[in-house]
């Protein structure tokens, strides 16, 4: 297995920190090696036996696709508005609905804090 840089495996505990924040229970990362190419997956456990799964070609692809299948078209607890997930901080999930006119809550990878941050933070929510 190849070696990560710092910044990957940020991405990749960022990634998994986000499939928790959707409510994961537990979080694997498994390989098969059986055949070429190598595919890493990931499995994330929900409360009663309910299970997500993604695949990728390696670990960071797999966890940001299983985070990505979590978020995209959730509704986001703090502002109600429908979320999305872009590992782009310069996102342009921001500009498509700034575009179309669509309220979205944009779920971003901040490559400074090494986390998922949400478009609404800071601002007032409805009580």
């Amino acid at each position: 297995m190849r070696e990560f840089s710092p910044e990957q495996q940020a991405k990749l505990s960022a990634a998994v920190a986000m499939i928790g924040r959707c409510g994961a229970a537990s979080v694997q990362i498994r390989w098969s090696d059986d055949e070429d190419p190598v595919v890493w997956f990931v499995v994330a456990e929900f409360d009663e036996g309910v299970w997500e799964t993604a695949a990728g070609r390696d670990p960071i692809e797999a966890a940001l696709r299983c985070a990505e299948q979590l978020v995209d078209g959730a509704t986001c607890v703090h502002c109600g508005r429908p979320t999305a997930l872009d590992t782009d901080w310069q996102s342009p999930v921001t500009s498509i609905a700034d575009m179309t006119g669509l309220a979205l809550c944009a779920y971003v990878y901040d490559p400074e804090l090494h986390t998922f941050r949400r478009s609404c933070e800071g601002e007032e929510t409805a009580a």
